[in-house]
């Protein structure tokens, strides 16, 4: 599958938190973040958001190591995935 997106990573995911414009910034342990995706193809490794409620549903199921969403959505997550909490996560 050809993308326009070309991937230049893997980055450290506090480097990534940390340039995160509305990010309420958190320190991780010291991961890679292989790529970025949808919640519901994500993989671990991957970093995704969420902006709308009507995705909670893939929250709940997704594999991403990290999801950038507001903290009214972090009650969703699962035990798996990280929440880098955002103003505007889009």
């Amino acid at each position: 599958m050809n993308s326009f997106f070309k991937n230049t990573g893997p980055y450290d995911i506090n480097f990534l938190a940390k340039n995160l414009i509305f990010s309420k910034n958190k320190k991780f342990n010291k991961v890679k973040v292989k790529g970025i995706s949808n919640l519901k193809d994500a993989k671990r490794g991957d970093i995704s958001f969420l902006e709308s409620p009507k995705y909670l549903l893939d929250l709940k199921k997704t594999k991403a190591s990290f999801c950038v969403m507001q903290n009214k959505f972090s009650k969703y997550l699962n035990s798996n995935t990280a929440a880098i909490v955002s103003e505007n996560p889009r």
